[in-house]
């Protein structure tokens, strides 16, 4: 069956009020590989294996999502899968994004047809996306203060810093790995 979706694996941002500590994230984080499937236009996938097609979903990694036309059918090159933001609020809006600069001329705006989250994440305080997780369970946790994470909500990279000029240096890698000029410090200790 030819790939209808285009995927576009990014990190993305959170929306942090301020930049949480070490401590908070660790004590609030999701640490879970396994992903939860919320399909919410079925009528577009109507005549489709939808078990397959949840198998399939479940393979990404969270929080991602999937935006199609209604217009357009199911092999169309709009329609687009989007994983590994740090919340689904950020994974929509990419996904809507990059179907809707896809889609035919006249075609309705696009959709969110299906949500992909970590299993069991309703009401965790602090989301990060699968890879940012582990970066942070692997490297950035374990690295001594003062140190920082940035974030790109326009693209999705990440920067880390340590040292004295975490803050930064973590900037300065997420704007030299994104492009963008959006970093902000969303871990900081």
């Amino acid at each position: 069956m030819r790939a209808f979706l285009m995927i576009a694996l990014m990190l993305a941002t959170p929306v942090f009020a301020q930049p949480y500590t070490t401590k908070e994230v660790r004590k609030g984080l999701v640490r879970n590989d396994k992903a939860e499937i919320t399909i919410l236009l079925p009528e577009y996938f109507e005549g489709q294996n939808i078990d397959a097609l949840t198998a399939a979903f479940s393979q990404q990694p969270y929080f991602g999502a999937v935006a199609v036309t209604l217009d357009e059918n199911l092999t169309s090159n709009a329609n687009t899968l989007v994983g590994n933001h740090h919340s689904i609020e950020a994974a929509n809006k990419a996904a809507l994004a990059l179907c809707n600069k896809a889609r035919a001329s006249g075609s309705r705006k696009c959709q969110i047809a299906v949500e992909i989250r970590p299993a069991k994440s309703s009401g965790a305080p602090v989301a990060l996306s699968l890879s940012a997780t582990d970066i942070f369970y692997k490297e950035f946790r374990r690295a001594k203060a003062p140190k920082a994470l940035a974030t790109s909500a326009s693209t999705g990279k990440i920067g880390l810093g340590f040292g004295e000029a975490a803050e930064h240096d973590a900037l300065a890698a997420c704007a030299q790995a994104s492009g963008a000029e959006d970093c902000l410090i969303s871990i900081l200790n």
